[in-house]
């Protein structure tokens, strides 16, 4: 039997209900009927769960990891939809799906990206691409039919992208020397004599020996370095001013324009700059850019020139610079397109009006923008408040002891710190971004190059870059965020066991993809671009061995037919069969361990449902919601501790477990055994025996099933119990009272029988 509890003190602390008011005196009688009605039928309802069976260690097990739980979930839940904020304003504010459209139109229809641009490789090739592609794109003078555009038509491109100023071409130019340099003249080359002049890859701006008093504002001279006039001569430093003497003295021609400014060094831009200005007429750009050609502006010092302007979209609302580049190598041609230091496009388009902050037209998608900025702004300090304060207070969950604060070497503070940094660093990037474009706005109509969009351009990809590392951050931490759930921690727990292995593996893969770069480097990169350099040969390795790269074996038999077929063999065999085959087993093995480590800690070897799923931590929270009026989980947990330490018990009845549970809670909480009873965390031990529907042979059935509950429970206790002779007797009596209880049920049984067919045959 168990005594009733009377001291409370476990059980301090918790939250009290107000006690339900008895009918006042003189109410009317049908109040007072319908309240004993009540208290009959809630009697009868305790009565009836009175002598349910609790299973107290999977009860207790329960109610422990139910704060766990409900924490899991609620932070998973709010992680999830923080990060999703998170990607929705990135995608909001980059704009993609408007970017795209305005990039492939101009890459296609203007840039001609696939087609004239591919073809440009000589100097002579970049004046006709300028004169005969990008011209006509950018300064259309006439529609389809034939007719000429009036004011009002001219300047746009591709009917709805308005040209900002204009074109403007650049180009940075190098410095002459040597090939004999002087530095080395104790070992000179046995071809200096013959070939004397080399160009370095220096930008002349960058050279500091030249001082001249230069025909414009600038001091960078158009031509400058070393030079001697005969073999065995002393070299000597020269420069040529800018703009040459020959294009000096076409300054004042009309008909060529200001097109000698492209022979001057302009600070701004960086280079060498030629401006065709969209107010000009058509056929003054055409002239300077055919004068440019006449005049040599491209000559042996090139080292680069870029094709740059920009258009606005009022449909879209979206400011695009386009900037078309082409590397000059010195092999004498430019540079392969999409090649490292090649030509290359870069298009990029940008809102230059963020949130029309002050003006009457704030759209409904600019203020969606700015509200969930300003959302996320506050949830990302929130978080970082919040992690500041768990680094020295750690949370504390109900029923649990104490966290010890986490150490600087783990693993996820160094991620979490690595994730908020980079939240910061996206705040701090976008407000720059904002400042720049408030500070240096565009001011229309323009006559230059507006150099703000590449600013704004170059932020922006700095953002990007920050975003992509700090969104991979964000799916790292779901790891941990999983590893309250035991099915979803099966991955940490694959990693955590296999990472010995795997770091020592890719220490052998790493070098295995390395040495192949180097054979197809020094076998096929004098033919073969993707094998130019030793950073692409490992590129394209690294490509064969996913499978998408299988398309360059033909080429290297092309160029060396019996080493690119040993290759291919070797590589297949040794990378793709062997390593990653090794690869896939440490992981399938890491995974078998952290898998039996998990069926061990479920006993689960037998039966995989004992190991909790996500549908069942669901549903028990879905029962915690859905469960009203039952008592707080401090009352079962003090309870069910009492039962489990002091009386050493595993199973009880409903009314077992109410009767620890001290008088004066019972009344602050106005606690039933209908209110115990309710608590989502009650485990009823399941029955064995089916009761009979018969009232008399029910309870016989009961109390046998309890009496063999009670012989189970004392074989399960891991002490032995020991029945005195008396205990002994009193159980043998009692075994036989049933067995003759039992007799006379049947006896009975039969006599109503035999009663009911009398009775019917009397009839």
């Amino acid at each position: 039997r168990i005594e009733v509890e009377t001291d409370p003190s476990p059980f301090l602390g918790m939250e009290s209900e107000m006690p339900v008011p008895a009918p006042a005196q003189g109410a009317p009688a049908q109040m007072q009927r319908s309240g004993t009605l009540t208290e009959i039928f809630k009697k009868k309802d305790e009565n009836e769960h009175a002598q349910k069976v609790i299973d107290l260690v999977a009860t207790r097990d329960a109610i422990k990891n139910w704060p766990k739980l409900r924490k899991g979930y609620g932070d998973l839940f709010f992680w999830l939809m923080f990060v999703s904020l998170y990607c929705v304003v990135l995608i909001i504010q980059q704009q993609v799906e408007n970017s795209f459209i305005i990039d492939e139109a101009l890459r296609s229809a203007v840039v001609d990206e696939g087609g004239a641009l591919q073809e440009v490789s000589s100097q002579g090739d970049f004046f006709d691409y300028l004169e005969e592609t990008i011209m006509p794109n950018v300064f259309p003078a006439e529609w389809y039919n034939g007719d000429t555009y009036n004011q009002d038509e001219t300047g746009y491109i591709l009917d709805y992208n308005k040209l900002v100023g204009g074109l403007l071409i650049v180009q940075t130019r190098g410095t002459k020397e040597l090939c004999n340099n002087p530095m080395f003249e104790s070992m000179p080359s046995m071809y200096s004599g013959w070939y004397r002049d080399c160009y370095s890859s220096q930008r002349v701006q960058d050279d500091t020996r030249h001082t001249l008093e230069a025909r414009t504002a600038g001091d960078v001279p158009w031509q400058s370095g070393w030079q001697a006039d005969a073999v065995g001569s002393t070299p000597y430093y020269f420069m040529e001013e800018a703009p040459p003497e020959n294009v000096n003295a076409t300054r004042s021609d009309p008909t060529l324009g200001n097109f000698w400014k492209g022979f001057t060094y302009n600070e701004t831009y960086q280079g060498f700059a030629s401006f065709l200005a969209v107010a000009d007429s058509t056929a003054v750009n055409l002239a300077k850019v055919q004068a440019l050609r006449k005049f040599r502006w491209l000559d042996n010092y090139t080292q680069k020139v870029e094709i740059r302007f920009a258009v606005y979209n009022g449909l879209l609302e979206m400011f695009t610079f386009v900037k078309i580049e082409f590397g000059y190598s010195r092999s004498g041609v430019f540079r392969s397109f999409n090649t490292q230091d090649g030509t290359r496009v870069d298009i990029a388009s940008m809102k230059m009006e963020p949130y029309r902050i002050g003006t009457t037209s704030l759209n409904m998608g600019d203020s969606i923008q700015l509200a969930l900025e300003i959302i996320m702004t506050v949830l990302i300090f929130y978080q970082i408040a919040n992690f500041l304060r768990n680094i020295f207070i750690p949370d504390k969950i109900e029923g649990e002891e104490d966290e010890e604060p986490a150490s600087i070497f783990d693993i996820w503070l160094i991620v979490d710190i690595a994730n908020y940094t980079c939240f910061v660093l996206y705040i701090v990037l976008r407000l720059q971004l904002i400042t720049t474009i408030l500070e240096k706005y565009i001011v229309v109509p323009t006559s230059d190059y507006q150099l703000v969009l590449e600013e704004a351009y170059q932020a922006t990809t700095t953002q990007l870059l920050v975003s992509f590392f700090n969104i991979l951050l964000c799916l790292c931490r779901c790891f941990k965020f999983y590893r309250f759930q035991p099915r979803l921690a099966v991955i940490n727990q694959t990693l955590n066991k296999s990472m010995s292995d795997l770091y020592h593996f890719f220490l052998m893969f790493l070098t295995f993809l390395a040495g192949f770069g180097v054979m197809t480097h020094i076998l096929f990169g004098p033919q073969l671009q993707y094998f130019s350099t030793m950073l692409l040969s490992i590129s394209t390795g690294w490509m064969m061995m996913l499978g998408g790269g299988l398309d360059r074996i033909a080429p290297m038999a092309y160029v060396n037919e019996a080493m690119g077929l040993i290759y291919f063999l070797i590589f297949m065999f040794g990378v793709n069969i062997l390593l990653l085959n090794i690869l896939l087993a440490i992981l399938v093995e890491g995974y078998q361990a952290a898998k039996n480590e998990l069926d061990k800690l479920y006993d689960a070897e037998d039966d995989n449902s004992k190991i909790p799923t996500m549908v069942s931590d669901i549903s028990i929270i879905f029962r915690h919601m859905m469960t009203y009026g039952s008592c707080s989980d401090n009352v079962i947990r003090q309870s069910v501790k009492r039962l489990i330490e002091d009386h050493e018990l595993e199973e009880a009845t409903l009314e077992d477990l109410f009767a620890v549970i001290p008088e004066q809670v019972k009344v602050n909480n106005t606690l039933t055994m209908d209110k115990l009873w309710k608590h989502p965390s009650l485990i009823a031990k399941e029955e064995e025996d089916e009761e009979d529907e018969g009232g008399d042979a029910g309870s016989q059935l009961e109390l046998s099933s309890q009496v063999a509950s009670h012989k189970s429970l004392a074989a399960k206790k891991s002490k032995p119990v020991k029945f005195t002779s008396s205990e002994e007797k009193l159980l043998s009596q009692i075994e036989g009272l049933l067995s003759e209880n039992e007799d006379l049920h049947a006896k009975y049984d039969t006599w109503v029988k035999d009663q009911k067919h009398h009775k019917l045959k009397a009839a």
